[in-house]
C-alpha cells in the first residue's frame, strides 16, 4: 500500500494568513460551485462575489455592474485576495455571462 509521509514536507513556504482569508465554511460550497459556472469565475473570485453579497448566478445576473464592482472592491479590501483592480467593463461582462446560464443550480 502507498503511504504519504507529511512529516517530510517543508511547509514553511505556506502563507498561513492567506489561507485563513481564503477558507470559507462548507455551507458556502454550493454557492461557490454555482458562481464558478460563470465564465472566468474561479473559486477564489467566487469567494469575493459571495463576500460581496452575490452568492448565486441569479444575483449576479440581476446585478448593476457598478454596484457589483464596488461590492467586489469592498470585499477585496477586507480579504486582500487580489492585488489588481477589477474594472466596470469586467463586471459588465460578468453580468452578461451570468445571464447566459440557467439561474438554478442543478444537483
Amino acid at each position: 500500500s502507498y503511504h504519504l509521509d507529511f512529516s517530510q514536507l517543508d511547509l514553511d513556504f505556506l502563507n498561513v494568513d492567506f489561507y485563513k482569508r481564503t477558507l470559507f465554511p462548507a455551507t458556502c460550497l454550493a454557492c461557490v460551485c454555482d458562481l464558478s459556472r460563470i465564465q472566468w469565475v474561479n473559486p477564489l473570485f467566487a469567494r469575493l462575489l459571495l463576500e460581496g453579497g452575490y452568492g448565486s448566478v441569479a444575483r449576479v445576473s440581476a446585478a448593476d455592474s457598478s454596484e457589483l464592482m464596488q461590492a467586489i472592491a469592498d470585499a477585496n479590501a477586507r480579504l486582500l485576495l487580489f492585488k489588481g483592480k477589477i474594472g466596470l467593463k469586467d463586471m459588465a461582462r460578468l453580468v452578461y455571462c451570468a445571464n447566459l446560464l440557467s439561474q438554478e443550480l442543478e444537483c
